[in-house]
């Protein structure tokens, strides 16, 4: 019998080329999603969203569905100034309820179509919006203590035509961790918060008179979606003692699981699931899981008969309904292209039309792409591992250049089949770029789970990653003599500890504003932010890890060979210890006659963007073009 590993080679080789073709103008590649919040009016007669251009001041977008007439509305006091959005809800057909922190902390604002800039009604705070109440002008807020005062958080109700001074506290408690939940009438019907003095977080049933009942088959590490409708019923998420990861209605008055929609082994509900609510009714719609890949589960028969209609127009991509007119006509959807940047489309059934609503990225032409495709690779203990595989545009027989990429937070979040302004800078280049869902990657369950708060769990993502880098050479795709490996912050950490223990393995190692001295990481007394910004879980004081175990995982010293080409940047204005195990890293990599390009930037800490982004990258691309020659 031939090896499953060997028909998986096999089939990686037939599947991939060689690409030898260089775009011109490679930063737009890079350029970031500008939009946010897109959102449909309940009448289907505006769409509003949310623009954060590059180096620009964010804005808030209106737009008439019937001839997208655009409304620029500033976000401002009426004399200008920078902001940015932290959310926004349409309360109703003709009125928007956003947060903005343009003030200080998150001030309330209230925006009725028609004017150009919204009303203020609370300039200082802490505040999140949490609902509004479905045919009233009634909104909620959740608001929260400022940092050093005595903790506390409050559910507010506003009502936007009495205005600010309607004001009314319906619930509050001596914590800042508070969740809540309403029905779709405004009722309070759910909240987590802490119970008591040392106790831990827990779920409470709120009664109709305001009594609480603590739940105990309602664990607090599930995650609730909402209130299924106005009954006692909400859709929640988690470990039910099933197989793996499931999507249920719980009965809050019952203390008990009602219903399983659907159960998955592979990866977390709690992390990739997505519920969406019928905006007619209130009652689950359906949920969207996105995993690898999204894929959207309609129980409503409206929203079925939609995502049939949407997918027979909009070919070619995966098309997510997030909003749906009353009358069911309107339909807002985000499409997401396997390689190119993702859109928000209009489509209106009547018409059979269709208007973009906003593009993501820059002006790409699929012809400066190549594909992007998702791979199915065992490591050496037979566990499959799913790889995002993204290659140039122009193809011929042969081994190519391979460039291992690892996501910025190493094991937050999946690396998708879709668009990646990062992989395709590279490939635009000549590199097949490879992205690994290892293990331990955040929400992946059984085999592919990993307790990253030991050792033996960090170090299984690096078998992982030298696992798929055999596959790709053994099946004649990846030149062994140009294979490299980078990353961002954290993940510019990983991709330098990955040089150290595979020094003969890569050509090239790229860290763009990365941590690399485990025991600054470590070290809270100097009060210094050692890693300005990075997020390393095991080095934290709270994962439990020994402190040998931590600082094994250094790549500041004791390193003797690495490989031979090396890309290192940072802020210039981050904190001096950051700046400093920089330094140390870059004198330690010359020491062992490493060739590195250091570059050091006009930002703080990992707050990369823009046009610092660019000159970044661009840098990083010279060192793979050298070692790759």
């Amino acid at each position: 019998m031939i090896p499953v590993r060997s028909i998986l080679v096999f089939q990686i080789s037939l599947a991939l080329g060689v690409a030898l073709h260089a775009a011109n103008d490679d930063s737009k590649f890079l350029l970031p999603d500008v939009f946010d919040f897109v959102q449909l009016s309940p009448d289907g007669g505006h769409v509003a969203m949310v623009e954060r251009p590059v180096g620009g001041d964010v804005i808030v977008k209106i737009a008439e569905t019937d001839n997208f007439k655009l409304d620029l509305t500033h976000l401002s006091n009426g004399k200008g100034g920078h902001t940015d959005v932290t959310g926004m809800r349409w309360l109703n057909s003709q009125k928007l309820i956003l947060t903005s922190n343009l003030d200080s902390g998150n001030g309330l604002y209230v925006f009725s179509l028609g004017d150009k800039y919204p009303e203020r009604w609370k300039k200082e705070g802490k505040r999140s919006l949490l609902t509004t109440i479905r045919g009233t002008t009634r909104f909620i807020v959740k608001e929260t203590s400022e940092d050093g005062e005595p903790e506390w958080s409050r559910l507010v109700a506003y009502d936007a035509e009495k205005g600010e001074s309607s004001a009314e506290t319906i619930y509050e408690v001596k914590s800042k961790t508070l969740e809540a939940f309403f029905d779709a009438e405004g009722k309070l019907r759910l909240v987590k918060k802490t119970g008591g003095e040392g106790e831990t977080e827990a779920w409470f049933r709120i009664g109709d008179g305001g009594e609480e009942l603590k739940l105990t088959g309602l664990q607090p590490w599930v995650r609730v979606f909402g209130v299924h409708g106005t009954s006692s019923q909400v859709v929640a998420a988690g470990d039910f003692g099933g197989d793996g990861s499931s999507l249920v209605v719980y009965d809050i008055d019952a203390d008990k699981l009602t219903k399983t929609l659907t159960s998955n082994s592979l990866y977390s509900f709690g992390d990739y699931g997505d519920v969406a609510f019928d905006a007619t009714t209130g009652n689950i719609a359906g949920f969207h899981l996105q995993g690898f890949q999204t894929q959207s589960f309609w129980l409503s028969p409206k929203y079925q008969k939609n995502q049939q209609q949407v997918d027979e127009i909009l070919v070619g991509s995966v098309n997510r309904i997030l909003d749906l007119s009353l009358s069911g006509d309107r339909v807002l959807v985000e499409r997401t292209f396997p390689m190119l940047p993702r859109q928000v489309c209009l489509v209106q059934h009547s018409l059979k039309s269709v208007y973009v609503v906003a593009n993501g990225g820059g002006k790409i032409s699929p012809d400066e792409v190549g594909t992007n495709k998702l791979f199915n690779i065992p490591n050496r203990e037979g566990d499959i591992l799913s790889v995002v595989v993204t290659t140039p545009s122009a193809f011929s027989d042969g081994k190519a250049p391979v460039l291992v990429w690892i996501r910025p937070q190493v094991w937050g979040g999946l690396d998708r089949l879709e668009w990646s302004p990062e992989a395709n800078y590279f490939a635009a280049s000549g590199s097949i770029v490879i992205r690994i869902n290892y293990r331990g990657s955040e929400g992946l369950l059984g085999p592919l789970a990993a307790d990253k708060n030991t050792k033996d769990g960090v170090s299984k993502m690096f078998r992982d990653i030298e696992d798929v880098v055999e596959a790709f050479v053994a099946a004649g795709v990846a030149d062994p003599e140009k294979v490299a490996i980078g990353g961002e912050g954290a993940g510019a950490w990983a991709a330098s500890y990955a040089g150290k223990l595979s020094p003969n393995r890569y050509r090239a190692v790229l860290c763009i504003n990365g941590v690399y001295d485990m025991e600054a990481a470590l070290d809270e007394k100097t009060g210094n932010d050692a890693r300005a910004g990075v997020d390393l879980p095991f080095a934290s004081s709270w994962s439990g890890m020994p402190r040998e175990d931590v600082l094994s995982f250094q790549t500041v010293s004791d390193i003797e060979t690495y490989p031979k080409f090396a890309f290192v940047c940072y802020g210039k204005w981050s904190p001096g210890e950051n700046t400093a195990q920089a330094t140390r890293f870059i004198k330690t990599l010359k020491k062992a006659g490493t060739t590195v390009k250091p570059y050091f930037g006009d930002w703080y800490g990992a707050g990369l963007d823009g046009v610092k982004r660019f000159e970044a990258f661009d840098r990083a691309q010279s060192v793979l073009k050298a070692a790759f020659k």
